[in-house]
């Protein structure tokens, strides 16, 4: 007798099959969704392809945004709009955010039987994991550009549903990144004819894979692919182009036709691709093609290293934060580093944590352990922008000019932070930082550096 009690439960929360739904004598009704999308990573433009995915498998009952600001922009009128203000601490707050409103949607929302997630990130696992474990019906929300080990993971644990972001990253950029042999980078004109091959088949891209892993390059067919195209390419003692990223992948492709026989992965080689802050001006888009793209393009270019105990100490300089004479802590430095909303998520992707209290040699270790995972698609944010800070100084009478040394700029951060109760920080870069946190608990609007606060104006 528990049978037709536990259907009608499932019937009723929308997971039960179409098998059993005709053991009752009619078709499964259909699902009525509160979907979730993460603000942060989807705005405006993307929300008419979401609100689609989700009709195509059943009804939308309600739905929320969960981001910084309220966008300037009109949005549908079945999203409703969640304000997160942005504090310091571990965590991301728009991630719990998210993980709140799914879990309200899902058991305090009238009409509501199935939660939908528009959050690509692999940390919504758990999230839909514990949903279904609850009885809820999941559906993640995912573009079509995810990458395949993510789009796995998530088909493990929720229906999936893509949709097309394509739009704006379909624009031709006018600059690529072409990676030497010797593992430098530099940034050059992109033509159109160059550009105009297209994305690459799927079946193709399976098969480069496949002869990355058995030349040992990847360990899985879930790891990320360009990493381990330019070490490739490295080996081989070619130049690669790095950025966009469909190129780099064509031209493996063509190396594959080609090449009679392919090096084995011998000397441990660093991928590393700089991330800097998003600039959405036309002149930048037009450049790049897309705000991933003016990111990657802002971060300078990609590096190659090689994986030797002065790994950590190098790849911080190369990102900005070590190696001056503002910057010299090596400690500090990795502090700052693991603030960045990029960098530490990208570690906790690998469950590395790295804590302000750690000897600084348990720290180097940590990240020396994340530089070389085969896990990880090596972009790494730069370290943190002073132009913000001194724009507030120079208004609140802290500093003279703008323009001035950074010295100048330490001293006035110094002072401004004994004067507000601020710890105070051994570094120009983790000065910077606080003084940027600080801003955020009293402007939520002001975001860590990975977007631009005219994100919404797209």
């Amino acid at each position: 007798m528990r049978r037709p009690r536990q259907l009608a439960v499932q019937l009723a929360r929308g997971i039960a099959s179409s098998s059993d739904a005709a053991v009752q004598g009619r078709p499964p009704a259909p699902r009525r969704y509160g979907v979730v999308i993460d603000g942060d990573v989807f705005g405006p433009r993307h929300f008419p392809a979401l609100l689609a995915a989700v009709r195509r498998r059943g009804h939308l009952s309600s739905g929320v945004v969960c981001t910084a600001a309220q966008p300037r922009r009109a949005w549908p009128s079945e999203l409703s709009f969640v304000a997160v203000p942005r504090g310091k601490g571990g965590k991301d707050p728009n991630d719990i955010a998210v993980a709140f409103e799914a879990a309200r949607l899902a058991f305090r929302e009238d009409g509501v039987d199935a939660i939908a997630v528009a959050a690509p990130d692999t940390d919504f696992l758990f999230l839909l994991e514990r949903l279904k474990a609850q009885g809820v019906a999941t559906l993640a929300l995912l573009p079509l550009a995810t990458e395949p080990g993510v789009a796995r993971a998530f088909e493990a644990v929720a229906e999936v549903e893509r949709f097309r972001t394509d739009e704006p990253a379909e624009r031709r950029p006018t600059k690529k990144i072409v990676l030497q042999a010797d593992g430098w980078s530099s940034i050059e004109d992109l033509g159109a004819a160059e550009f105009g091959a297209g994305q690459v088949d799927p079946v193709l891209l399976n098969s480069l894979r496949e002869k990355l892993c058995e030349l040992n390059y990847l360990q899985g067919h879930d790891q990320p692919l360009l990493p381990a195209v330019a070490k490739l390419f490295a080996a081989r003692g070619k130049a690669l182009t790095a950025w966009p990223k469909r190129l780099a992948f064509h031209e493996a492709l063509q190396e594959l036709s080609s090449a009679d026989s392919w090096p084995w992965y011998s000397p441990r080689r660093v991928f590393v691709l700089p991330c800097g802050t998003q600039v959405s001006t036309k002149a930048w888009l037009e450049a790049c093609g897309s705000l991933r793209g003016v990111e990657i393009i802002r971060g300078g270019g990609a590096r190659l290293f090689a994986d030797t105990p002065e790994l950590v100490p190098e790849v911080l300089q190369q990102l900005g934060y070590y190696g001056d004479e503002l910057n010299e802590d090596l400690s500090e430095a990795i502090d700052v580093f693991v603030e960045m909303k990029g960098n530490s998520k990208a570690l906790a992707a690998i469950n590395i944590s790295i804590q302000p209290e750690y000897p600084v040699h348990t720290k180097s270790a940590l990240l020396h352990a994340a530089l070389v995972s085969p896990k990880l698609h090596g972009e790494w944010q730069l370290a943190p922008s002073d132009d913000l800070v001194r724009g507030h100084l120079l208004a609140h009478g802290w500093l003279r000019r703008r323009s001035a040394p950074r010295l100048d700029v330490f001293t006035a951060l110094r002072r401004f932070s004994e004067a507000n109760g601020l710890p105070l920080r051994r570094t120009y870069n983790g000065a910077v930082k606080e003084f940027s946190n600080h801003l955020t608990k009293v402007d939520p609007s002001r975001r860590d550096g990975t977007k631009s606060r005219d994100a919404w104006s797209l």
